[in-house]
């Protein structure tokens, strides 16, 4: 009888100490420590992806720099000042001119519906200004539409079409007109002339002649054609 209490005492501890050896084998397998060496190589890791996605936008911004010098050599209106902005609400900024203190022109920045067409939100934003009530008519006209050509010489020409019937508001009215539509073009270096059409015909100042013919426009029409030179020594006028 004592044997058996003996043996089944002998048995009971075998079984405890098996239990004990099995728990901490599986344990220590469910719970892996990593390695202190292990985390730093992680986190280096982790620093050269970062690194690396930096690059590549980097990269990124360069190559679209470089996209947009390429594309004002050619000749297209890049307005960069504009670009990557307002894009959430669709929206651009644009520069809109008007003659400040000294009669120096300056660039007002506008936000305006975003567009390819920049030079045309230009002349929009700007009829709409100078109308006074958001109307677009200035000085009688109304603006339709601008485009880019290249003439014989490979210079490229902005010809800006107006509509409705020329009405000047006062005497200088026909000066600041000329001045700002010349210069909302020429802020672009890429445009070489400004051609100006009213109702599809050539616009000619001789519609504000009142010298009953002695200024010689009954014979030589004063045609919108100006060039940066025209534009730097009889318009661009400081005081």
């Amino acid at each position: 009888m004592q044997n058996n209490k003996l043996t089944t005492g002998i048995l009971f501890l075998i079984v405890l100490v098996l239990g004990v050896i099995i728990g901490k084998y599986l344990i220590s397998h469910q719970e892996q420590v990593v390695p202190q060496s292990d985390i730093t190589q992680i986190e280096q890791q982790g620093n050269e992806l970062r690194q690396d996605g930096f690059q590549q936008e980097e990269e990124g911004s360069i190559k679209e720099d470089t996209q947009d010098t390429q594309s004002a050599q050619n000749g297209e209106v890049i307005d960069t000042s504009s670009q990557n902005q307002n894009e959430n609400r669709g929206t651009m900024i644009v520069r809109v001119p008007v003659i400040g203190e000294g009669g120096v022109t300056t660039f007002d920045p506008v936000e305006v519906q975003k567009s390819p067409a920049v030079l045309n939100a230009v002349y929009h934003a700007l009829f709409k200004i100078q109308s006074g009530d958001g109307s677009g008519i200035w000085n009688g006209v109304s603006f339709d539409s601008v485009s880019i050509d290249t003439d014989s010489n490979g210079k490229h020409v902005a010809k800006v079409r107006l509509s409705r019937s020329w009405l000047p508001d006062g005497d200088m009215s026909g000066y600041v007109f000329r001045r700002l539509i010349d210069a909302a073009a020429f802020q672009y270096p890429n445009i070489d002339r400004v051609e100006v059409y009213i109702n599809g015909n050539p616009f000619d100042w001789c519609i504000d002649d009142m010298s009953d013919g002695e200024s010689g426009c009954s014979t030589h029409p004063k045609l919108w054609d100006d060039d940066r030179e025209y534009y730097a020594n009889h318009l661009v006028i400081t005081y």
